[in-house]
């Protein structure tokens, strides 16, 4: 019986460390690892109606790995039958909603998305960073519900034992073990380097329990 390698897609959060994984991940030699999937850009530019006969255009193969944003599922009418359905591996990469709202806004004022070097402190909103926060927590827990047989991959862990998390990965995925590493930087989880009112934004969220 001839064996194909596995289809899988990385499901995430903007700021949750999804370009170091997928990159990585994406550099085993039995993946083609295709990056994002911008459905409703892409589908505004081909022939297809919908979601999900966009992304059989990448699933035609094996052994084809994609991201797809939390935004982009919001397309889907049922996500969780169509990777039900196409047998496709999930990986659900999330990240603490705390540390997911200020790397955003963070990243927004500086304008630098991959750039952790940022020059100045700055003073964020706590009710905006409260409702971001918030907001990703519903998009996390919506997409866990909807695929509890997901691997769940916390971003906290991973830049941890990288090494471990990876393995795991492959493990899950059904691919054989390879070393791999990250191609691009870890986002620090030390916010007071960046925000003067980082005690603050602290309490207020440990208040609310998000």
């Amino acid at each position: 019986m001839l064996m194909t390698n596995p289809n899988f897609v990385i499901i995430c959060g903007s700021r949750t460390g999804s370009n170091m994984l997928g990159s990585a991940i994406g550099s085993h030699s039995q993946i083609n690892w295709l990056a994002e999937v911008m459905i409703f850009r892409k589908i505004t530019n081909s022939n297809c109606s919908t979601p999900e006969e966009y992304l059989d255009t990448y699933f035609q193969g094996s052994g084809t790995g994609v991201k797809i944003a939390y935004r982009n599922l919001d397309y889907f009418e049922d996500f969780d039958q169509y990777f039900h359905r196409n047998n496709l591996r999930v990986v659900h990469l999330v990240r603490c909603p705390l540390q997911v709202a200020t790397s955003y806004l963070l990243a927004s004022y500086h304008n630098a998305w991959k750039n952790q070097s940022y020059t100045d402190h700055i003073e964020l909103s706590v009710q905006d960073v409260l409702y971001l926060a918030k907001l990703y927590k519903l998009r996390c827990d919506h997409v866990s519900y909807k695929l509890p047989n997901c691997l769940v991959v916390h971003y906290e862990e991973l830049i941890v034992d990288f090494a471990k998390y990876t393995k795991s990965i492959f493990e899950y995925l059904g691919y054989p073990y390879e070393e791999v590493h990250p191609f691009t930087l870890q986002q620090s989880n030390d916010k007071s380097l960046f925000i003067t009112n980082w005690n603050e934004i602290e309490v207020a969220y440990q208040e609310t329990c998000v």
